[in-house]
């Protein structure tokens, strides 16, 4: 369906086509995770996997996968990971999961009109975003003003 709308919309031959559609899953649920992962999905993008190892991450020791086409940068980053692996290593912790957004727009009134009037608009800028957030509601998250 996204295809037949992007077809629909620009300008791609057949061949783009049909190479974006071969990219997407033949399983559906595997075809759904990568759907979860971004938004208005219509196909895979591949690329190489290599492996850099020597990350001494939380006392343990690590290889890491780098999906990226330029090995020079794989390379790079185990040699870094070995130095550092002789310094202590890396370590991280999860400080929290909660995601913020913002919405930007232009008002020419006052700060003080504008804290005024935003109780009425809220509901208005609230489901003018909803083509946005609807899936992020559908995961749970909820709206809030600060």
């Amino acid at each position: 369906m996204k295809l037949t709308w992007l077809r629909e919309q620009v300008d791609l031959s057949v061949q783009t086509l049909e190479l974006l559609d071969s990219h997407l899953h033949t399983d559906p649920h595997l075809q759904e995770i990568y759907e979860e992962i971004s938004e208005n999905t219509v196909s895979n993008y591949f690329l190489p996997m290599g492996l850099a190892p020597n990350f001494l991450i939380n006392d343990e020791l690590l290889t890491v996968p780098m999906v990226i086409e330029e090995s020079s940068v794989v390379a790079a980053a185990s040699h870094a990971a070995r130095f550092w692996t002789m310094n202590g290593g890396f370590h991280a912790e999860v400080t929290g999961t909660r995601k913020v957004g913002q919405i930007h727009f232009t008002w020419s009134g006052s700060e003080k009109g504008l804290r005024a009037a935003f109780n009425q608009i809220r509901a208005k800028l609230v489901q003018s975003v909803k083509p946005i957030t609807g899936r992020m509601e559908q995961r749970g998250q909820r709206e809030r003003t600060v």
